[in-house]
Order: structure tokens, then C-alpha cells, then sequence
């Protein structure tokens, strides 16, 4: 299993309207690619030094050829969705991570 992280600092002033975004836009066009199997959006409880909320989106694809379409025929279009609706009031990065046990 491969876990595409995108992590977000969202500025507080936006939060509801961010959330609400992500799970009715965003989200929903990943979902229609076809070529996510699993996909968690989880809220950071410790703090970090950030002014913003922090926020973890997991993308899970379960081989490699699915994520190299998802990153070549989609990330760019759906981060410049993101971006020209929240320019300015969020930081994010990215973080790609290999599964390599399940205790259960």
C-alpha cells in the first residue's frame, strides 16, 4: 500500500468553508478517478509551529502505476483548483509513504 500525504495549514478564518470544499469538490474528483482505494482526512490534535489548522489527507493506492496517473494526469489540475480557490490562506506539503506492516 502507498499513502500520497498531502498535509494542509489552513488559516482558522476558513476552516468550515475549506472543510466543506474539500469534501464536496475536492474529494469527489479524486474519488472519480477511479484509481484511489482508500482515503482518510484526518485533523492534527498537537500543535506544530503553525498559526493555521492543520489538517492530513491519505490518499491510499494500492500499486504504483495508479499513483504515477493519478500525479501525471490530475494532482497539478486539482492543486490549482485548490489554489485559485484558497490562494493565500493555506500552506501545504506533500509526503509519500510505503505501508511496510499491519499489526492488525
Amino acid at each position: 500500500m502507498i499513502i500520497y500525504n498531502i498535509t494542509y495549514s489552513i488559516d482558522p478564518e476558513i476552516e468550515t468553508e475549506w472543510l466543506e470544499w474539500m469534501k464536496e469538490v475536492f474529494l469527489e474528483k479524486i474519488k472519480s478517478t477511479n484509481l484511489v482505494c482508500g482515503l482518510k482526512i484526518l485533523k492534527l490534535l498537537t500543535e506544530i509551529e503553525s498559526e493555521g489548522i492543520n489538517y492530513s489527507f491519505q490518499l491510499e493506492f494500492d500499486r504504483t502505476d495508479h499513483l504515477a496517473t493519478f500525479e501525471e494526469l490530475y494532482q497539478q489540475v486539482l492543486e490549482g483548483e485548490h489554489h485559485k480557490q484558497f490562494e493565500g490562506k493555506y500552506v501545504s506539503f506533500r509526503t509519500l509513504l510505503k505501508e511496510v506492516h499491519t499489526v492488525f
